[in-house]
């Protein structure tokens, strides 16, 4: 399964020191399984799991470019994760895998990436 929405009005999301501007976002996910081939010929499923998912957010930065730098660093290099919520979307622990920021004139792009394993769930806002 596969998630991305195109047309998002921005709002913003504070990742640990860190706000963006959220532009867009893709969320991928999925199963993975192990097929062997049985006597008749045909495949058998011998092992089923689910994988993790991984969400990227997309947008403009909100504040200074080098406190995000070495507040994202920090974040990634502490292998810890930390809650995360998309609009009615959230899950209960991510971990930063990886981030990129751009100078486009006056405004500074970002982009982050975050592994879960947890279940992403659906929370109704108030």
């Amino acid at each position: 399964m596969s998630v991305s929405i195109q047309q998002v009005k921005e709002f913003p999301v504070t990742v640990g020191e860190v706000t963006l501007y959220l532009s867009s976002y893709q969320i991928s996910g999925g199963c993975q399984l192990v097929e062997q081939g049985s006597a008749d010929g045909s495949a058998v499923v011998t092992s089923f799991w689910v994988k993790g998912s991984q969400i990227s957010l997309q947008g403009r930065l909100a504040g200074n470019p080098e406190n995000a730098v070495t507040a994202l660093d920090v974040l990634a290099r502490s292998r810890v994760g930390i809650p995360l919520q998309i609009g009615e979307i959230s899950c209960a622990v991510a971990y930063l895998i990886g981030y990129t920021l751009k100078d486009n004139q006056n405004v500074t792009e970002i982009s982050v990436t975050f592994y879960s394993n947890s279940p992403l769930v659906r929370e109704e806002l108030p």
